[in-house]
């Protein structure tokens, strides 16, 4: 993906060029301005990588191939999630300010997966809290996150957010679920390596708001387990309670992003 922006004297809002699978899209932004909550990226960056789906569902269309995903079709909601660790925060704020009886429900399920992680050697159980490491199974064909999604998945762990084979939390979902989508059938999703196949992501946000935050405030983490974040947050979340410029932090991303356009 490559981007050109072009934003009014007070950087609000502004207006960026997308160009997406060779698809030219002109996206108006709503950019922070001043001193600024990073948590203020998200519409934005929740947005571009709205855009960046919808042109691959698009070509996906071109093709003929279909896409099965919808509401209450739910196997993908048994991987394991990767977040950054804005969404992290993000996330645990939100948990925090639902009613104390609802809170407490969900909190439950995000330990009881935990729990249930280090039972199975996913998760180092002597490992302190704000851990984002995952334990994996010697294996030369796959990655250590590859073999702890697949470790994980197997278990069949749903999402503390999953409530009768529905998002609870659909509007502030994270990046990763948003950009994921099949063209193959649905019930090839609940069988791992069963030969799914994804539309293309030109961009994978999480990954991408990663980076931007470890470079503009320290934040080292790489992904975050979705499991985790609520004691993740808890342990380095103030370190995205700062604030920075809106125009810097909105700059940071585009920077990001076109950093990682795929070149000529």
């Amino acid at each position: 993906m490559t981007t050109r922006g072009k934003c009014s004297a007070d950087f609000e809002p502004a207006t960026i060029q997308l160009s997406i699978l060779g698809v030219e899209r002109e996206v108006s932004l709503p950019v922070p301005r001043g001193e600024s909550s990073p948590l203020e990226l998200l519409p934005i960056a929740r947005e571009i990588s709205r855009q960046a789906t919808g042109v691959a569902l698009e070509a996906a269309a071109s093709r003929g191939e279909h896409v099965p995903c919808r509401a209450g079709c739910a196997a993908c909601c048994r991987h394991l999630v990767p977040l950054s660790s804005l969404e992290a925060v993000a996330l645990a704020d939100l948990i925090a300010a639902l009613a104390p009886e609802r809170r407490s429900v969900i909190r439950d399920r995000f330990a009881g997966a935990v729990r249930r992680m280090e039972t199975e050697g996913i998760l180092d159980p002597d490992a302190p809290k704000g851990r984002s490491s995952l334990c994996a199974q010697s294996r030369a064909d796959e990655s250590l996150w590859e073999n702890a999604s697949r470790r994980y998945f197997a278990l069949r762990i749903p999402c503390p957010f999953l409530e009768n084979e529905n998002c609870s939390i659909y509007e502030h979902r994270p990046m990763s679920c948003r950009e994921y989508h099949v063209t193959t059938p649905a019930e090839l999703c609940a069988v791992w390596n069963s030969g799914a196949k994804e539309t293309e992501r030109p961009v994978r946000m999480s990954e991408e708001l990663a980076d931007v935050m470890s470079s503009l405030f320290d934040v080292h983490a790489l992904l975050i387990p979705l499991p985790l974040l609520l004691e993740w947050a808890e342990v380095h979340g103030e370190k995205l309670r700062k604030t920075r410029a809106g125009e810097v932090m909105f700059r940071a991303l585009l920077d990001q992003l076109g950093d990682d356009a795929p070149q000529p």
